[in-house]
């Protein structure tokens, strides 16, 4: 069966979505403070989900 080339942008589009998301609620529950060292490591995780995401989106988007 072939992938369905609108399926996948959407796909992607979606992981982009729920990985901002996350970003968004992981520093909103740390609004008030700095990020401690292990949560500068859980941020930095997360951005590369996003990040991922956004490429893939971008390369099947080319």
């Amino acid at each position: 069966m072939t992938p369905d080339p609108a399926r996948a942008d959407a796909d992607d589009a979606d992981a982009a979505v729920r990985a901002n998301e996350a970003i968004r609620d992981f520093l909103r529950a740390r609004t008030t403070r700095p990020l401690l060292p292990d949560e500068r490591v859980e941020y930095r995780r997360l951005l590369g989900v996003y990040l991922g995401a956004v490429r893939s989106r971008i390369g099947t988007a080319a």
